[in-house]
């Protein structure tokens, strides 16, 4: 049995004449999406293929500016990849707000406040990511 509705098999979720009102209105999982207004799969519906979604943040989405993917960090500065995650003893994946910034500023080599990681799913190969979002400190 296909877990999405009719309305969505064979339809491209970028159209923007998808109907996702159908799709959304099964979510009751509490996911804080990326894009609430995409059609979104949770882990469990798509775990190869999830829609990118807040593990935490503390400011209103539209409020987010600064983001980087941590696959592309560890691709621009393997040294400062190492660095940063040297500085702190939390899993990337459970920082909160304080290791986040930590690990962001060691990373950056300059003061930033982490305000969100976001998680997706690399569509082309399965792998998770993360978006880390910051702003820079006023110094």
């Amino acid at each position: 049995m296909n877990q999405y509705p009719a309305e969505c098999l064979g339809e491209d979720p970028r159209d923007r004449r998808w109907s996702a009102s159908a799709y959304t209105s099964r979510h009751t999982s509490g996911y804080d999406w990326l894009d609430p207004a995409a059609p979104n799969r949770t882990r469990t519906e798509a775990p190869y293929a999830f829609t990118p979604h807040f593990l935490w943040r503390s400011k209103p989405r539209e409020k987010l500016s600064n983001g980087m993917y941590d696959d592309r960090m560890r691709q621009w500065d393997e040294a400062a990849w190492r660095r940063a995650c040297g500085r702190v003893s939390t899993p990337i994946r459970q920082m909160r707000q304080r290791d986040a910034s930590v690990f962001l500023s060691a990373y950056l080599d300059r003061p930033v406040t982490a305000t969100a990681i976001a998680e997706g799913c690399n569509v082309s190969n399965g792998y998770p990511y993360l978006i880390f979002f910051f702003d820079e400190d006023a110094s």
